[in-house]
């Protein structure tokens, strides 16, 4: 290997010294929870994982990876790894690069190819060229609170996106992906479908706990499914060294919830309680919003004062790895439309688009070009993704590989970043490949409304434990017209409370963000950015970071894409 290593090199420099290509430049300097290891041109972060369980890490992934001898093959090899990790290869006159199958280390490229990066900073910093903004992009980001696909705000930028591995290769770029984020329906029993969920989650578990190493796990506990389907499954596993945590208003459902399932699994619980005083003070963590900041999402900030909490006062391990439950609600079938509404739409790539763009932008009057524009990035997406819909099936498995690339690894996959910058590892259970091709294969019928996930928590895993309640939906109206006079209502308070300094309660605020939502209404210079009746966390965040990443002028450029 070192021979062929060497050779490659020579080839590589050599074309360089006769005007052939040009590696890209690569900036890889975020090591703080996985870190970066750089050897005979690959540059890996994070773990491998062979499906009986066997790590590689570091050296050992760098030798795994050393004998690949071309893309296609380095493709194969992807789809049958587990683990997180991004990798970086420069293999004679191309670079390849691949992320994790849910983007959890995320690559940065130029589009000219010659700079590869996994902080956009660092990049700007390396070469100020790429300054320039997408007002599309800022748009999406500012009314969606992320840029999807391979997209970013910064027009020269983009991104991998999530099982892809990339080729560059004489300034041109290629993405294929190696694993798909949608699958073959095959029917099945509700019996047979129970049976074999067991059976996937314990072969899951199985990898999980490998990849622990025997470190005190740590799982931020809520009062869903997700993380309960996470603890249970290690305690009946036999992982007794487990921390669980919550966070937030103390009394409100996700706080007991949490309480009683921790309590029954004999599992260690704190409950970090956030107080007006500290929480106000969340605008201030300059360092934590420089450092997590993205080119397609803003900043998490849900568990950042938790975390920060338990790791100064000792209650969390520095060898700790957090395992969570992130996003198992998506492949569970919590988003799928019934096949009326479905129908509404067409069974067609285009129909998927439409149904799409309505419900990621329904808090804004889009206008017709920008409608458009967002509809053909998924049509181009489905494409390269080789999905075809015809049926309710397709429609479905259309939707899965959209909502995967979209909210949930572009938003809710940054609790991760939280982790990171406190020198924390993660492991992804629930983006497992093997269990999400099960649960892709599902009949629309056994997912939808996540009736057999639901089954198997309340009635086998939650149930062997005592905790196998239904969650609690935390609605903010029962009806659509009730929930439209709400925000209505709501958004003249705001106009009124807010310049004054007052926060307004709501029930559906059950991390008591009450008061920060105040400071980042005051701290915003384009009050006219702020739409009142949607003048919550998320909107105000996006609103207070972007203001503070690309200036106060921004909202000008964009405001041209609402109707």
């Amino acid at each position: 290997e070192g021979i062929r290593y060497a050779v490659l090199e020579a080839v590589r420099v050599f074309e360089s010294l006769i005007g052939g290509a040009v590696m890209a430049e690569i900036i890889c300097n975020k090591n703080r929870g996985y870190r970066w290891t750089k050897n005979k041109g690959i540059y890996f972060k994070g773990y491998l994982q062979a499906e009986d369980g066997e790590i590689w890490r570091a050296e050992e992934a760098i030798d795994q990876l050393l004998g690949i001898e071309s893309f296609e093959e380095f493709r194969k090899y992807l789809r049958n790894i587990y683990g997180v990790f991004a990798i970086i290869i420069e293999h004679g006159s191309e670079t390849w690069l691949a992320s994790d199958v849910a983007g959890s280390i995320p690559l940065y490229y130029t589009d000219d190819s010659k700079i590869i990066a996994d902080d956009v900073d660092e990049l700007l910093r390396s070469a100020g060229t790429y300054e320039e903004l997408d007002s599309l992009r800022a748009f999406e980001l500012y009314a969606t609170s992320y840029v999807g696909y391979n997209n970013t705000v910064y027009r020269h930028i983009k991104q991998i996106q999530i099982g892809s591995a990339c080729r560059i290769d004489n300034n041109s770029t290629v993405e294929i992906p190696y694993y798909v984020h949608a699958g073959k329906v095959c029917d099945r029993s509700v019996e047979a479908a129970m049976q074999e969920l067991y059976e996937r989650t314990q072969a899951m578990m199985k990898r999980v706990i490998a990849a622990a190493e025997g470190r005190p796990v740590v799982i931020s506990l809520s009062g869903g499914y997700d993380s309960r389907y996470v603890a249970c499954s290690l305690k009946d596993n036999g992982v007794d060294n487990v921390i669980c945590y919550t966070y937030g208003r103390e009394g409100s459902f996700e706080v007991e919830q949490s309480r009683k399932v921790a309590d029954a699994l004999g599992y260690k619980w704190y409950n970090v309680q956030y107080n007006d005083s500290e929480i106000r003070e969340l605008i201030h963590e300059e360092e934590y919003l420089d450092y997590s900041n993205r080119p397609d999402y803003v900043a998490y900030l849900q568990n950042y004062h938790a975390v920060k909490k338990l790791k100064e006062t000792g209650m969390i391990p520095d060898k700790a790895v957090f395992i969570t439950g992130l996003c198992n609600d998506m492949p569970t079938g919590f988003y799928i439309p019934d096949i009326k509404k479905a129908e509404q739409f067409g069974f067609s790539n285009k129909g998927a688009a439409e149904y799409n763009v309505r419900q990621r932008f329904v808090k804004f009057n889009i206008t017709e070009e920008a409608e458009r524009k967002y509809k053909d990035d998924i049509l181009k997406f489905l494409q390269g993704m080789d999905i075809t819909v015809k049926d309710y099936e397709g429609f479905v498995s259309a939707l899965d590989c959209i909502e995967t690339s979209g909210f949930h690894t572009h938003c809710y996959l940054n609790m991760n970043a939280v982790h990171d910058f406190f020198g924390y590892e993660w492991i992804l259970p629930c983006w497992d490949h093997e269990m999400l091709t099960y649960w892709y294969s599902l009949s629309p019928g056994l997912r939808k409304g996540q009736y057999l996930y639901e089954k198997y928590i309340t009635e086998h895993i939650g149930g062997k434990y005592g905790v196998g309640t239904k969650k609690h939906l935390n609605l903010s109206a029962p009806t659509p017209f009730l929930d439209r006079m709400k925000r209505i209502c709501g958004g003249i308070l705001v106009r009124i409370t807010y310049p004054l300094g007052i926060p307004l309660r709501r029930n559906t605020d059950v991390n008591n963000f009450a008061m920060f939502e105040v400071e980042l209404y005051k701290a915003i210079c384009q009050k006219s950015a702020i739409k009142a009746d949607r003048a919550g966390v998320i909107l105000l965040l996006t609103i207070f970071m972007m203001e503070r990443r690309y200036g106060k002028t921004w909202y000008r450029e964009i405001k041209r894409y609402l109707q």
